[in-house]
């Protein structure tokens, strides 16, 4: 079946021993290149589920019925989901029939790139949207009209904060 052995929170991007960044794709066993110039559409892609969700909280919240904006959402998934797999991944260099032993999980190159001041701007910047996911539940006054796009909203707020915290502890504490 398709989603045998499927796990959506393997990581996708690694490294080859030539150190060049890979995206591997577990069902298929195919390798995708990415360049430096590429890197970007691909960090754009791979978020494309907090796309979705945000998308459907706010606008649950602001102008759409809950379950609109839900089904909506998943229609915003599904098509960033398609571009990614039809359109993204075969524009890049691919290999057939590789390992993922034969590729480091360690991305590290990348981890050091990135400054400490650019990480404290994300860090404020989930912080600053969990907060407004929660104010704007509350404004809406979404407890007692919309308790999907309520529980929705705080859930969000709090795996944003969580992503806050997680990047905090991995740039000032763990050092």
């Amino acid at each position: 079946m398709i989603l045998d052995n499927y796990n959506p929170f393997k990581k996708h991007l690694l490294q080859d021993k030539r150190h060049r960044d890979v995206y591997y794709d577990y069902h298929t066993k195919i390798a995708y290149y990415i360049t430096d110039t590429d890197m970007r559409k691909y960090k754009l892609y791979s978020n494309r589920w907090l796309f979705a969700v945000s998308f459907a909280v706010l606008a649950g919240g602001w102008f759409l019925q809950p379950p609109v904006a839900i089904a909506v959402g998943c229609v915003i998934f599904v098509a960033l989901d398609v571009v990614f797999r039809k359109k993204f991944l075969p524009s890049l260099t691919r290999k057939e029939n590789v390992n993922v032993e034969d590729l480091v999980f360690e991305n590290t190159n990348k981890v050091k790139k990135e400054t400490t001041g650019r990480t404290l701007i994300r860090i404020i910047l989930y912080v600053a949207f969990s907060v407004l996911l929660v104010l704007n539940a509350y404004d809406q006054k979404m407890q007692v009209n919309n308790i999907t796009i309520f529980y929705m909203s705080w859930a969000l707020a709090f795996a944003s904060l969580c992503v806050a915290i997680y990047d905090t502890y991995n740039t000032f504490i763990k050092k």
